[in-house]
């Protein structure tokens, strides 16, 4: 009986744990404004996210090591929070089911309004 229930506690979990991501819970829209990927060994991807709320704020945020880089096009509004040093970003995957991906927030800045991203090199800012 005790593994009955015990087994019972595990399933509930599983099954809470992977429940469907609450779409009103990344309520904030997000601009992609830039992307690239560096392949050092690790995979490693990079997005510019402007805040709609505060178009003056751009976040940059970081993937590493998640196999291919999965980026949205530039202009590509985005919805998502903020957690801690996080943007968990609700994306769909090829089934069109809604998943969470988390990014790492690796820098923010503040930049004119324009589309120009924020540690362009190539931009000759």
């Amino acid at each position: 009986m005790k593994y009955c229930t015990l087994v019972l506690v595990v399933i509930m979990a599983a099954a809470v744990w992977a429940a469907t991501p609450d779409e009103a819970d990344y309520a904030i829209e997000y601009k992609v404004t830039y992307t690239g990927s560096v392949d050092s060994g690790a995979n490693n991807c990079t997005m510019n996210l402007r805040a709609q709320a505060n178009a003056n704020v751009l976040f940059t945020v970081v993937r590493f090591g998640h196999g291919p880089c999965r980026f949205s096009d530039r202009g590509t509004i985005l919805h998502g929070r903020r957690e801690m040093d996080e943007i968990w970003l609700l994306r769909r995957d090829e089934k069109g089911h809604p998943e969470v991906e988390r990014w790492r927030i690796f820098g923010t800045g503040t930049s004119r309004v324009t589309q120009a991203p924020i540690n362009c090199w190539e931009c000759g800012d």
